[in-house]
């Protein structure tokens, strides 16, 4: 097999990479907060002894696109997006995990949570505990929780929702159900922004995203044809060298 098909084979195989990143961005348009990612490539030379530097294209990895996505208002108490910079912690049984995805639930035991019971901690690391006779729940954009009963005279102060950034935000591991990882150390907002009733949505464009799908289709189809093209240029040699020698 000739160099321009090995070219065009890793040419190829990157575009089924970007497909495959691009198709699960447009399957998470609707995930709250979810970050889209992009496919890093770059070019590796290899050294050729008789012949210039041939060019293909290695998969570096991935690039997670941190745009903040658009605000959506949901009038759901509990609802918490992030009006800037941060990540809430929640308790999980391997640690502390961070996100962006702010859909909190009051459990059973009267702790907020995440849809899958973690709890969300405060600026001390501790989880909120809503006493049992509250009625309505209102959380400042500094974070601070305020439960209050019926009559809204006894209002307790239940702490303020801890808001971490870190240094190397791209750097954070993604997990299952919008959480992240990090052995970072992980430091305050300073001013955080917590908007209640709301929650972020995605940050993928559905138009450009769909877009991207076309423009991979069509050069993938181009590169086939290339080693197709050069298949049969090959095939078409051999068949005259093996028809000269039979002379």
């Amino acid at each position: 097999m000739d160099a321009p098909i090995y070219v065009a084979l890793s040419h190829m195989n990157a575009l089924r990479r970007e497909m495959d990143i691009t198709t699960n961005n447009i399957a998470n348009i609707n995930t709250t907060a979810y970050k889209g990612e992009d496919p890093l490539f770059t070019e590796y030379l290899l050294d050729q002894p008789k012949n210039k530097d041939v060019s293909y294209v290695l998969d570096y990895g991935l690039v997670r696109n941190l745009t903040a996505g658009v605000l959506e208002k949901t009038d759901n108490p509990l609802d918490l997006a992030i009006n800037g910079d941060g990540y809430f912690t929640v308790k999980t049984p391997q640690g502390d995990r961070y996100t962006r995805a702010g859909v909190f639930t009051l459990a059973p035991t009267g702790e907020i949570t995440t849809k899958e019971g973690y709890p969300l901690l405060s600026d001390s690391g501790q989880p909120f505990t809503i006493p049992a006779n509250t009625t309505s729940i209102t959380i400042g954009t500094d974070g601070v929780v305020n439960a209050a009963n019926n009559n809204d005279i006894a209002v307790v102060a239940l702490g303020k929702v801890g808001l971490v950034k870190f240094a190397k935000e791209r750097e954070l591991k993604k997990l299952p159900s919008g959480l992240y990882e990090t052995t970072q150390q992980a430091a305050p907002v300073e001013r955080p922004d917590i908007r209640q009733g709301m929650i972020e949505k995605s940050n993928v464009s559905p138009i450009l995203s769909m877009t991207r799908m076309i423009e991979i289709e069509r050069a993938y189809s181009n590169a086939r044809n290339i080693t197709t093209t050069e298949d049969e240029r090959i095939k078409g040699a051999i068949g005259r060298l093996a028809g000269n020698k039979s002379q």
